[in-house]
């Protein structure tokens, strides 16, 4: 949702740098943690007001400053107080002049009208930090969301969901237009800290004790967390470094008088008895000493985001209370946009500012959906973004002559089993597939013991002993969606063997259901090096000469993980019609978002290119994921030389046409129909929805894409930015390439929310995850300290370098 910013400059806006130090000692140049710095601001922030009562000035909590006028001093130092219990600590606040001082708005005028040819992003950081100011004081803020627990619901597992919304000034073609959204996040639930081990761990009772799995449990739980304590007076906080291997009653310090005491007998003399002697200490202060908390005196603090990934049943919670339908949004956006009393608002009159809050009305158009071409030349035409398989065979069926099957169940489920899979291959002729004689071998876990990796070994000797040479693939039907076990049985497949693995869940095995199978067999046909569809209709400016398309992503680890590697992962088309994408994955930098060896990684895909058409790419077309606005030009120069580099390693000269578009689907800007008829079933805008006018960025070129229909809930268009364009595509030509490359993502009949390369690359940088050595739990444990460790990254299997595995 967009509402217009209607600005009236009142001259400049002064700027000024913050830096903030305990009285008596020099400031360091990294500020103090956020949260000190919004506290000790907020007392700057007051004491300004009290002296200086004409001017408005406002902060962005970490070391920025803005005046609507200019302050009488140059460089000052202000004594901030915070109060602290019976305490009190004094900070020294450096305030100083940035150079430049002046942020002139008028830029903001010369921008829209065309005077100016870059976007003065000071200028509108200053207005967006006089925006959010006042929300900041009353909401908890994380990144550029706010939050209360106002009509907080609980998750489980000791976290709750809170509520807010999302806001962020930002040009368009409509001038300054402000986005809001609603958004929702999981904190930890206030709870004393016995209560949430209980809650995280799924605890019905107070051990006495712990067990080693419980103590991991709890390490784990208790990462990053921060405490207060309950048994004397005082409001500190304290960071949790680990808990303590040994408990409370067997954990040792040395006293003031340098007797070796326990805490458990520290607390009994000092306070009282603990109940819990039996259960291990929280470890807080210098990651060196000996401050040692026994969890019963310790109270988990109020307004923490999960530090963690939510679970598979937080994220099942969270989708149930957040999911609404378009309709009600909307009505809750603007809801929200009233009670944030922007028209009260001092900073934002003081900056010479006032927001329109009516959403902005954009033109759209509906592109046309493109044509499939099936098995004997038959035509699909879908309808709202959705298809199905009924009467039609794969364009390019594959051969399945020889497979196996781990049964990871208990073995009552063996016949129910060998059913399915008897239907499966009755299914594969109407597929256009072709299947084995004779029936697959069967290998329960059940009474063999030993690793997945040895079952696996297992699988392909009978296989190969059944239809005389190794499987093709290998089914593995399991009784839960346990990653340990997905993880083990894609390690096997993908490192060691080089056999593609296909993942089941036994609830769906006894239905028999023909859509399932179907389901099943659309990423079996694709590992296999088949082709499910093509589109009927030729690719704009890809089908004119050998074109090679890009999909690359870096993902990185979970929150609070400070160590280990992210994943670059980049797929390219092999292709003339964009379905069969070949992968590479590297492990670089600790959230370095850049892709380190991009230049590797696309010299190795043209290569493999050229093996498999003969032909050189006359044109390169990347779709890059998981870059921000901030980091545009930065990715450009450093990823665009990278892949100029890689081709003129291939051959002297050799210098194809690139085209680079950042794909964003972290955003929150949502397009919502006027009429009904514009709407889809769901209440969404239709698919083939494209935007590019109105809340698209004035001078460069972008555009919003709907290219999946809604299911459920408020859908949210993927937006495209074309950094280089070289290949030089019309905005339709661009437009219509992206949407019906939509069309053809290999695991369903429905057009996908993003462009299918840059789905892949997600896919391949989640699977290598489960490469990275003792990788599964986002970190370790050692005497209940956390400790990182970045591991190896284990090779994908040469035999797998020409198969779709990661689909």
């Amino acid at each position: 949702m967009r509402s217009r910013s209607h600005l009236k400059p009142q001259g400049d806006i002064y700027h000024y740098d913050v830096m903030i130090a305990v009285e008596g000692r020099k400031p360091e140049n990294e500020p103090p943690h956020k949260d000190l710095c919004i506290k000790v601001l907020t007392v700057l922030i007051a004491n300004l007001k009290q002296e200086f009562p004409d001017h408005c000035v406002v902060n962005d909590g970490r070391r920025n400053l803005y005046s609507s006028t200019k302050l009488p001093f140059d460089n000052r130092i202000f004594k901030c107080t915070l109060e602290n219990d019976a305490r009190s600590k004094v900070f020294d606040v450096y305030v100083k002049e940035a150079d430049p001082c002046n942020v002139r708005m008028e830029q903001v005028w010369d921008f829209f009208s065309g005077q100016l040819n870059y976007t003065p992003y000071e200028a509108i950081q200053a207005l967006d930090i006089a925006l959010r100011f006042s929300a900041t004081t009353r909401f908890t803020a994380v990144g550029r969301n706010f939050f209360s627990n106002t009509n907080s619901v609980s998750l489980g597992e000791g976290s709750e969901l809170w509520f807010g919304y999302h806001q962020a000034l930002r040009p368009t073609q409509s001038k300054l237009t402000l986005n809001i959204d609603m958004a929702a996040t999981a904190f930890i639930e206030a709870a004393s800290a016995i209560d949430f081990m209980c809650a995280a761990c799924n605890m019905r009772d107070v051990p006495r004790e712990l067990s080693p799995i419980q103590h991991r449990a709890i390490a784990k739980a208790f990462k990053s967390v921060k405490i207060q304590v309950t048994h004397r007076q005082t409001k500190r906080s304290f960071k949790i470094n680990g808990i303590t291997k040994n408990s409370a009653a067997e954990t040792m310090f040395k006293g003031a008088d340098g007797a070796e005491c326990s805490i458990a007998d520290y607390f009994a003399k000092t306070y009282s008895p603990l109940k819990y002697p039996g259960l291990p200490c929280i470890h807080v202060g210098a990651k060196n000493g000996t401050n040692y908390l026994p969890l019963e005196v310790c109270r988990v603090y109020e307004g923490q985001k999960l530090p963690k990934k939510v679970s598979d049943n937080q994220v099942a919670s969270m989708i149930r209370y957040t999911c609404t339908k378009p309709e009600e949004r909307r009505r809750k956006i603007l809801e929200q946009v009233n009670t944030a009393h922007f028209e009260t608002d001092n900073c934002l009159a003081g900056f010479g500012a006032t927001i329109n809050q009516s959403m902005l009305a954009v033109e759209a158009r509906i592109l046309p959906d493109p044509e499939l071409l099936y098995a004997n030349n038959a035509i699909e035409r879908p309808r709202d973004g959705a298809w199905n398989l009924r009467g039609k065979g794969f364009y390019q069926g594959s051969e399945l002559r020889s497979f196996a099957i781990l049964n990871l169940c208990d073995g009552r489920s063996e016949g129910e089993i060998g059913q399915f899979f008897r239907a499966l291959v009755n299914q594969l002729g109407q597929l256009n597939m072709k299947g084995p004689q004779g029936a697959p071998p069967i290998i329960s876990r059940q009474g063999r013991g030993g690793s997945i990796e040895e079952l696996f070994g297992i699988a392909i000797d009978e296989a190969t002993r059944a239809f005389g040479i190794p499987p093709q693939v290998v089914f593995s039907v399991n009784p839960t969606t346990c990653s340990t076990t997905y993880g083990d049985v894609k390690r096997a497949s993908d490192i060691t063997f080089g056999i593609p693995s296909q993942c089941m869940l036994l609830k769906h095995i006894g239905k028999k259901s023909p859509q399932y199978i179907a389901n099943i067999l659309l990423k079996v046909n694709m590992k296999l090096g088949g082709k499910n569809s093509i589109c009927s209709e030729s690719l704009p400016k890809v089908s004119e000469v050998p074109t090679i398309i890009f999909g690359c992503d870096v993902s990185h680890p979970g929150p609070g993980d400070k160590s280990r590697p992210s994943i670059a992962s980049c797929v390219a088309t092999m292709d003339r019609y964009a379905c069969y994408h070949a992968a590479t994955v590297r492990k670089q930098g600790h959230r370095v978002d850049i892709i380190e060896d991009l230049e590797g990684m696309v010299h190795d895909l043209l290569r493999r290119f050229y093996q498999e058409t003969q032909l050189k790419p006359l044109r390169v077309l990347v779709y890059r994921d998981g870059v921000s606005e901030g980091q545009f030009q930065h990715v450009l120069a450093h990823e665009i030389a990278a892949i100029r580099r890689a081709c003129a390693k291939l051959e002297e000269g050799y210098n194809p046409q690139i085209t680079f578009v950042v794909v964003q689907k972290r955003h929150h800007t949502r397009i919502f129909p006027t009429q009904q008829a514009d709407a889809d079933r769901s209440g969404n805008s239709k698919a083939g929805t494209v935007v590019d006018t109105g809340c698209c960025h004035p001078t460069e070129y972008d555009f919003y894409l709907m290219s999946h229909s809604g299911i459920q809930g408020c859908s949210r268009p993927a937006h495209y930015h074309v950094l280089l364009d070289e290949i030089q595509f019309t905005p339709d030509e661009l437009q219509n390439l992206t949407y019906r490359l939509c069309y053809t993502f290999a695991r369903c009949t429905r057009a996908v929310s993003v462009v299918p390369a840059v789905y892949y690359s997600q896919l391949v940088g989640d699977r290598a995850r489960l490469f990275l050595q003792e990788s599964s739990d986002g970190g370790s444990t050692i005497d209940g300290s956390f400790v990182e460790s970045t591991g190896r990254m284990m090779d994908v299997h040469r035999n797998l370098s020409r198969v779709m595995y990661y689909v």
